[in-house]
């Protein structure tokens, strides 16, 4: 085992000490966790994954040790209000990147990552979402297919009419997270991670 790739304990992190440059760890129990420790001895948690087709890995911080536990880290189940600005600046640069290689596909995912960021929708809400259920001009778009079984009407707020005007731009199907596949649409989007 690499002495910068070990399982990630809280005495074990304890231990890390800051040189003259910062050093890089890597979780073994779970792919993608990063401790970052600077010459300050500051210790930083962050995702750090590269995505197929892309010159620059995603890389979002959680939070510093040890305000954020090694569990809390292995979890990023929800975005804090001071972590959504820098989440978003990364899905930017990497939407941008996809589009000038043409990388529609990754492109579409970071919408579907940013429409969800300012939304909450559950996933096969955002995902079956359908052009004739958009009505930019009224500024409103509606669900059908909802977990209580009933109709959502949902404004659309300026980011989400520029996620939707993108998409507009490059649509392939009536599905507004539209792919070419034999769905249309996007449908597991984490597969693309590795």
């Amino acid at each position: 085992m690499s002495a910068t790739k070990f399982r990630f304990t809280e005495q074990a992190i304890e231990k890390l000490s800051g040189s003259d440059k910062r050093a890089r760890y890597y979780d073994a129990q779970m792919p993608g966790l990063i401790i970052d420790v600077l010459p300050s001895n500051k210790k930083t948690f962050r995702v750090y994954k590269k995505l197929p087709g892309t010159q620059k890995p995603l890389s979002v911080t959680i939070g510093s040790f040890p305000s954020i536990a090694v569990e809390q880290a292995r979890k990023q189940t929800r975005l804090r209000p001071s972590q959504l600005k820098p989440f978003l600046e990364v899905v930017n640069e990497m939407r941008e990147e996809a589009i000038v290689h043409r990388q529609d596909f990754t492109a579409t995912v970071c919408d579907f990552v940013e429409f969800m960021a300012f939304t909450g929708l559950r996933k096969t809400e955002l995902l079956k979402l359908e052009w004739k259920n958009v009505f930019l001009d009224d500024q409103l778009f509606c669900l059908d297919d909802t977990k209580n079984g009933h109709g959502l009407e949902l404004p659309i707020t300026k980011p989400l009419e520029e996620i939707l005007k993108r998409r507009a731009e490059r649509r392939v199907s009536s599905f507004v997270l539209g792919a070419e596949n034999q769905h249309g649409r996007v449908v597991e989007p984490k597969k693309i991670i590795k």
